[in-house]
This record gives structure tokens, sequence and C-alpha cells, in this order.
């Protein structure tokens, strides 16, 4: 058995492979924030057009929303 294939194995990683995770978590980042950003333009242009945005002021404990088709109680906001 090869040194390396021993290593991982044992749960030890190679410096190549936390180079590459960290590349790829890297570039999925990069990504999710392009997408949060893009939906965060997306809800600041509805409320520019008059759409109702709900916020944390719009419920309390208590209150009641639906999600779907089901009906979930508000907890805390």
């Amino acid at each position: 058995m090869s040194a390396a294939r021993a290593r991982r194995q044992a749960g030890e990683i190679t410096l190549e492979a936390l180079v590459e995770a960290i590349v790829r978590l890297h570039a999925d980042h990069a990504d999710l924030c392009d997408e949060i950003g893009h939906g965060e333009r997306i809800i600041e242009e509805a409320g520019a057009e008059g759409v109702k945005l709900w916020r944390p002021d719009d419920f309390m404990a208590g209150d009641f929303v639906r999600s779907g088709s089901r009906l979930l109680e508000v907890l805390r906001i």
C-alpha cells in the first residue's frame, strides 16, 4: 500500500486536496453571494413598485402565517 493511500485511509488529507476544497468552497461562496444579491435587488425593486413587503414589525408572537398549504405559528420575532 502506498503512503498516500495509507494517509487517506487514516483520514489524513493532502495539501492538494485541501487547496482544491478551499478553491471550491470559495467559488461556492461567491456564487451564493451573487444569488443573495440578486434576490435582494428583486425585493428592493418590488418595494419601489409598491408591492407589500412583509417585515418583522408586521408580526407578533402568536400570529399564524401561511407557508404553502400549512399554517405555522410565529414563536418569536
